[in-house]
């Protein structure tokens, strides 16, 4: 697969208020004493929770949607994003550990929604349903600890 000649060296990701630099390389073959080498290309991670991309300076962002069909390859998404969405499973005892993973992040060791996310696939082999009881309803509540998230912003 060729690179395309008008993925450009760099791009920013706006997160919230925070931009982020990415690099993209091009493969690049080195010639020493030793023999000829191929670099790899590097692909750079669309970071979680990003609402926008750029090239270097220009200064209008673009939403995710916009990002050309020929880049992707080249860039590495994020599990979780929009890009790239975790697979939806259903166990019938799902709901049941997610509960019990909410109450020991509640109780115990302090964690944020997404690390309980996290601990949760670790722990069981697949990422909670939002469907589910005791799951935060908007996307910024993900961030924060959960015992910092009132129960009436949970799904019921």
């Amino acid at each position: 697969m060729d690179f395309p000649a008008s993925l450009p060296w760099m791009l920013e990701y706006r997160t919230g208020s925070v931009v982020m630099t990415t690099l993209c390389r091009r493969p690049v073959r080195f010639i020493s004493t030793s023999g000829d080498t191929d670099a790899k290309i590097v692909t750079p991670q669309i970071p979680v929770g990003c609402d926008g991309w750029r090239r270097i300076g220009e200064t209008e962002w673009h939403p995710l949607s916009d990002i050309p069909e020929e880049w992707m390859p080249f860039l590495q998404r994020e599990r979780g994003t929009a890009l790239d969405p975790r697979p939806k499973v259903e166990v019938p005892d799902g709901r049941k550990l997610w509960e019990e993973m909410y109450r020991r992040s509640l109780l115990g060791r302090s964690r944020t929604f997404r690390q309980a996310f996290a601990l949760f696939c670790k722990e069981n082999g697949y990422w909670p349903a939002r469907s589910w009881p005791l799951m935060p309803t908007e996307e910024k509540d993900e961030y924060r600890l959960v015992k910092d998230v009132p129960r009436e912003e949970l799904t019921q």
